[in-house]
């Protein structure tokens, strides 16, 4: 049995818990906000990626996964993981200023050099 006195065991045990009910898109996204607030980013995509496969789908996870990747260096991944949240919900405010920040950033020859993705 595992125990539960620290946060990150009472969040696998919660995971776990959501693998017996066959919520494993829920599990995964457990795991990832685990990691997210421990700092760690690839452990946080992987998760997401994960939940992602199991249904795990819209604007929030789309904005979390291009905050894992942005804080992990990969701002062209974190752009299009803000544009997809953006199609998912058009008026997601956080990624509508987070693509403008990238933007503000790198100015606009990332764009028309078509570094980034255009929507």
């Amino acid at each position: 049995m595992i125990n539960r006195n620290t946060p990150e065991q009472a969040s696998i045990a919660q995971a776990e818990a959501l693998f017996k009910q066959n919520r494993a898109g829920d599990a995964y996204l457990s795991l990832a906000l685990d990691a997210w607030s421990q700092g760690r980013w690839q452990q946080t995509i992987k998760y997401i990626h994960q939940a992602q496969q199991h249904g795990v789908d819209g604007a929030e996870i789309w904005h979390l996964l291009g905050c894992a990747y942005g804080q992990s260096g990969d701002e062209q991944a974190a752009l299009n993981s803000f544009q997809t949240a953006l199609q998912r919900a058009p008026g997601h405010i956080n990624s509508l200023l987070l693509v403008a920040q990238i933007y503000h950033k790198h100015g606009t020859s990332f764009w028309r050099g078509n570094r980034f993705r255009k929507s």
